[in-house]
């Protein structure tokens, strides 16, 4: 039986006898005719309606029918051939070689114009290079003149020509001290010297004496030295010197003698004027420390203000609250004025201060939990109530946090549909009581 070779994949080893060999020996010549110095009138998107027989051209990676083939138009009817790694065609819309890498057509490195440059070169020896984008020249190996390349013979033929040897270059740098080596000379292919320029600068610190001091610049090429220790204006003194000229002045401001020498904080009273303010006393002008009290303090009742915890510590987000003692009666805090406010909310929530008292709108597009939280987390006073509105399309489930205790008939906990109204009221330090519109 026929098989297929590898590579272009023809046809081939008909078997005596076997049926239909002709048409397969006719793809074989078609195939051979088109892929062999294989050339392409471009790479198309589309199939040309009419085409001329025998044309070639690449399938671009969009083409509908039969992507990155080559096709050619042979008989009156479109042939392909799908390409294998390293196929090469010569592109002439492009003008351009073109190679299959697996998965594109890619642009070949090696054009044809480069090419034609390489061919005019002659035959001699020598080593080609580029000098233009697509221009090559040659260079001749073993020659002597200034553009041609030596190889190790050539370059010692040339430099013993040259009457300079190894020995020669190393005795020229004796007593070269301090200058700068080496320049070439293009007439006479010698090696020169050019002398180093000196820092003038550097002239003025030979004039410095050779005792211990810090030099100091003093103009473009001039300098001096600041002795250290000495006690002269000029010289320079170490941390450790002293005399009577570096002691602090003594100065005291106007006013401080006359501060009393009892414990207390000074206050300024102008701008040459203070006064001490004894701490914890009774006396209308002392100050009070935190902890401290006396009987100008006290409220009616049989309690003092400073038995209370701190006034609460911000002010922020408590618009529209009053103050008033907590459950414990141990601190102030702010708390909802009578008229309720309304908050609205989109999602799930956890109720806290703010809610109290107040109108609590769950505009929620999918099903939202409220979490009543334990009153260590929030202090919400007994008595409150969450007055809550399901204004979105979704229920409004209301969910006890851990340690707390929401008392519904009939175990009811959500809302049951939209525009209903249930409402939330604290009756125990951890126990809510829900009832309304419940489902």
């Amino acid at each position: 039986m026929s098989r297929i070779l590898p590579n272009i994949n023809l046809k081939a080893f008909f078997a005596l006898g076997e049926d239909n060999w002709n048409n397969d020996v006719d793809a074989n010549f078609l195939k051979v005719s088109t892929l062999c110095q294989a050339v392409s009138l471009g790479i198309i998107d589309t199939k040309p309606i009419n085409p001329i027989e025998g044309s070639v051209y690449i399938c671009s990676n969009i083409e509908n029918t039969n992507p990155l083939s080559i096709a050619t138009f042979s008989g009156g009817q479109w042939n392909h051939f799908s390409p294998k790694i390293g196929w090469m065609v010569y592109d002439i819309s492009q003008e351009e070689f073109l190679y299959f890498n697996g998965s594109n057509w890619i642009t070949s490195s090696v054009t044809s114009e480069k090419l034609k440059s390489i061919s005019q070169l002659d035959n001699t020896n020598g080593i080609i290079y580029q000098n233009s984008p697509d221009g090559y020249t040659k260079k001749i190996i073993g020659s002597v003149n200034n553009t041609d390349i030596l190889d190790k013979q050539s370059a010692s033929t040339l430099y013993s020509a040259l009457n300079h040897t190894h020995t020669d270059l190393v005795q020229s740098f004796n007593n070269r001290e301090g200058e700068i080596t080496l320049t070439s000379d293009d007439v006479s292919n010698a090696l020169t010297y050019i002398p180093q320029e000196k820092n003038t600068r550097l002239d003025g610190l030979s004039d410095i004496s050779t005792s211990l001091g810090l030099v100091e610049q003093i103009g473009d090429n001039t300098f001096s030295k600041r002795p250290i220790g000495l006690s002269n204006e000029n010289n320079i003194l170490t941390k450790s010197m002293s005399d009577a000229r570096y002691q602090p002045i003594s100065t005291s401001l106007s006013g401080i003698s006359n501060i009393v020498s009892s414990y207390g904080v000074i206050v300024k009273l102008s701008s040459t004027e203070f006064e001490t303010r004894n701490i914890d006393q009774a006396d209308s002008n002392s100050l009070v420390s935190k902890g401290f009290s006396d009987n100008r303090y006290v409220r009616s009742g049989t309690g003092t203000i400073t038995q209370l915890a701190d006034f609460p510590g911000s002010m922020s987000g408590s618009q529209g609250k009053y103050l008033r003692v907590n459950d414990l009666g141990n601190a102030l805090v702010f708390s909802n004025a009578v008229t309720p406010v309304i908050r609205s909310y989109i999602a799930s929530h956890t109720i806290n201060d703010n809610d109290a008292n107040a109108v609590v709108e769950m505009n929620n597009g999918t099903t939202a939990t409220l979490t009543v939280p334990d009153n260590t987390m929030y202090e919400i006073p007994i008595g409150s109530f969450i007055e809550i509105h399901q204004i979105g399309t979704a229920l409004v489930t209301v969910a006890p946090d851990v340690g707390v205790t929401v008392q519904s008939k009939g175990s009811l906990y959500s809302t049951s549909g939209q525009f209903s109204v249930i409402t939330l009221r604290k009756v125990a330090q951890n126990i809510w009581r829900l009832y309304g519109d419940l489902s």
